[in-house]
């Protein structure tokens, strides 16, 4: 489940080949660019382009071809396809005069099957289940901490905004399934204080302290009856302790790279707290550090891309921090990082990331400050609390993952010469 939610794209492949479709209006439009499963009632203004490489633009290329739809599916300006009803959709490029100059377009067709909501389930996206598949821990620790994951059934403790990313998985298979993007919503059940907003291909929720709600995928007018998640707004002032987990990017060459850390904010009672207000610095070390695209300030996005690939090379060190200011004292918790770099290609267009940050000692002149990171005893995740419903080691019975596919490439692989992530032996 986990290697199909990574392989998952918003860009298929034509049948023949020669073509490329790149549908960013949809949560996904194939699998390892072969055209996937698509809800009824979808629809999509792709961008196609050439895979040969003709570097012509899209009206000029498709003023080669008459296009077409055949099946259950309709064709509208743009162009734009509609996935109108369960079958097969298949989408026809058939070569016309043109005068383009050198260009020999080819018939060509992609075919998707369509499926209606009843077939399929909403599951939020869990980050952490796909860092431990295909991101590597602290290679001086060997693993990712237990208990960090979160338990199915059990709410969601936000300390501030936290984006959800929801997939749909096929009964029969949990293949992932695309639907429009502009279509889906999060029905808040609950607390009137508590909100859901999209933001691109996440849907950001904000639960004042003390109020709660079930939220409810939507899309367009496809409902499903149980809840994708059960959120309780807390404070940040609940935080009790605080530990910094990276996970690392095994590039081509087999470098292993930082590209991410969470900081696991819990309350007094050990239960984990999202979207706190975390804060996050450089000790030492030089990375840059960005916070977009990720699904709440406890996260960060960890690349090198502040120096030029060709003189980059050797052994690097840095020492990563997460702060949180409670109402108790601050607290603090930090990381330490090592990886080697192989020597790249000269890039002449290359500047470094604006996120770049240089690392520079603490102000240690401070009052309150404790360090919350817990001992990592190295112990299996236990089995936790079965009345409350809780069944520690588990996964959703949903998509789990650290990030869909679409988006994973764009937020851990900043570096030159990464592959796409394969699960770790």
């Amino acid at each position: 489940m986990i290697v199909t939610l990574l392989a998952a794209c918003t860009f298929a492949i034509t049948r023949e080949g020669t073509l490329v479709v790149d549908a960013q209006d949809v949560s996904q439009l194939g699998t390892l660019s072969f055209p996937g499963p698509m809800l009824r009632g979808t629809r999509t203004c792709p961008a196609v382009q050439c895979t040969t490489g003709c570097g012509l633009p899209m009206p000029q290329l498709l003023s080669c071809y008459d296009l077409g739809v055949a099946g259950p599916g309709s064709l509208g300006v743009g162009p734009c396809f509609t996935f109108d009803s369960q079958g097969a959709v298949t989408w026809t490029f058939t070569p016309r005069a043109c005068a383009v100059a050198g260009f020999d377009p080819v018939p060509d067709t992609i075919t998707f099957p369509v499926v209606t909501a009843a077939t399929v389930s909403p599951s939020v996206v869990e980050y952490e289940g796909l860092a431990e598949a295909f991101l590597h821990p602290d290679p001086a620790i060997g693993h990712f901490p237990p208990r960090w994951r979160h338990v199915p059934q059990e709410r969601w403790q936000l300390a501030g905004p936290f984006q959800f990313t929801v997939a749909l998985l096929r009964a029969t298979d949990l293949s992932t399934v695309g639907f429009s993007l502009a279509d889906q919503a999060l029905d808040v059940e609950g607390s009137p204080e508590v909100t859901a907003v999209t933001r691109g291909r996440a849907i950001e929720v904000t639960a004042p302290p003390g109020r709660q709600a079930s939220l409810q995928f939507r899309v367009g007018a496809a409902t499903w009856q149980a809840p994708v998640a059960r959120v309780i707004g807390v404070s940040p002032d609940d935080a009790a302790s605080l530990q910094v987990v990276v996970g690392y990017f095994e590039a081509s060459d087999g470098d292993l790279l930082p590209a991410g850390a969470r900081a696991i904010v819990r309350d007094d009672a050990g239960d984990l707290v999202w979207g706190a207000p975390v804060v996050w610095s450089l000790d030492a070390g030089l990375l840059a550090l960005d916070g977009s695209g990720m699904p709440g300030a406890d996260y960060v996005q960890l690349s090198g891309a502040c120096v030029d690939p060709a003189t980059d090379a050797g052994h690097h060190d840095a020492l990563l921090r997460a702060t949180l200011q409670t109402a108790g004292g601050t607290l603090t918790a930090t990381a330490p990082l090592s990886w080697d770099s192989t020597p790249d290609p000269a890039d002449p267009g290359f500047t470094p990331d604006p996120t770049c940050v240089e690392g520079h000692p603490p102000d240690t002149g401070g009052s309150g400050t404790t360090t919350g990171t817990p001992p990592d005893t190295g112990a299996p995740e236990p089995t936790v609390r079965a009345a409350s419903g809780r069944c520690g080691g588990c996964s959703s019975a949903g998509a789990t993952g650290w990030l869909l596919a679409p988006l994973l490439a764009g937020l851990w692989s900043r570096r030159r010469g990464m592959d796409l992530p394969r699960p770790r032996a």
